[in-house]
């Protein structure tokens, strides 16, 4: 009998652990739909882990709007868009516009702002590079 009463609790404990994931992408979703407005944009450069340089771009007038089919639109200012697909994978968002694919991990997802961090790291004759792209969005 206490067999069976441990192997109900661990089953009940497997169930809490791994059963709540499709429901916290499911709330991300339902936060990460609508209107995205990016207010600040920050692109870092690090060579063995030494900060080399670092810019700020406060002035973009980008907006990404993400639909519920997976996709959406990415606007340029109040006249230029182009066609958005998007998945949405745990703590992961990949991106597909402008010819392109993002991975970002994402670090911030509330129901007014979102923080998405891409990384890419890569071997040189100077060491290891790598380039961390941030962008900080509030919602519309």
């Amino acid at each position: 009998m206490t067999k069976k009463i441990t192997l109900f609790f661990a089953l009940v404990l497997v169930m809490l652990a791994f059963g709540c994931k499709k429901d916290e992408i499911a709330d991300n979703k339902d936060r990460l739909l609508g209107q995205w407005e990016l207010t600040n944009l920050v692109q870092i450069e690090y060579l063995n882990d030494r900060e080399t340089d670092r810019s700020e771009d406060r002035d973009d007038d980008l907006v990404f709007d993400f639909a519920a089919n997976g996709g959406g639109r990415v606007l340029y200012g109040s006249e230029n868009e182009t066609a958005l697909t998007w998945v949405l994978a745990e703590d992961h968002l990949t991106m597909k516009f402008d010819g392109e694919t993002y991975l970002f991990s994402i670090r911030n997802l509330n129901n007014s702002e979102m923080t998405l961090v891409s990384e890419e790291t890569r071997n040189s004759s100077q060491g290891i590079k790598r380039d961390v792209m941030e962008l900080y969005l509030r919602k519309r």
